[in-house]
């Protein structure tokens, strides 16, 4: 027999979802930090600006949203691996600042998650 904790439909659906998204992610990596996926879904739904922005809509300091950013990049840091899901694009009006934007690696990755979560 299969018990849930008393849990409603609603509940065993969206853990069950959760489930689905942790899967897919655990594909980039088996450590996949939750900021990171915080930083990559606020780069998803706002694209365009740099560590600032992020760090504000993360409620974070910019040297923290500046290393996320760059580990789901295309460059990384140092010796680490980058995750390729954003791609780092010089700002227009100010070379010295960079942008964020989706990756081909991102854009599939939020396909990815959507159908894991059933949209």
């Amino acid at each position: 027999m299969d018990k849930r904790n008393d849990l409603t439909d609603a509940e065993v659906l969206a853990l069950e979802r959760l489930l689905r998204v942790s899967r897919e992610l655990r594909e980039i990596s088996r450590t996949f930090p939750v900021s990171f996926i915080e930083t990559f879904a606020t780069v998803a739904l706002h694209p365009g600006h740099g560590p600032f922005e992020y760090a504000k809509r993360l409620e974070t300091i910019p040297p923290i949203a500046s290393k996320a950013l760059s580990k789901l990049g295309e460059r990384g840091r140092r010796e680490e691996d980058p995750y390729g899901l954003l791609t780092p694009r010089d700002d227009p009006q100010d070379t010295r600042k960079v942008n964020y934007f989706l990756s081909s690696k991102g854009k599939s990755m939020v396909k990815k998650l959507a159908k894991a979560m059933g949209t």
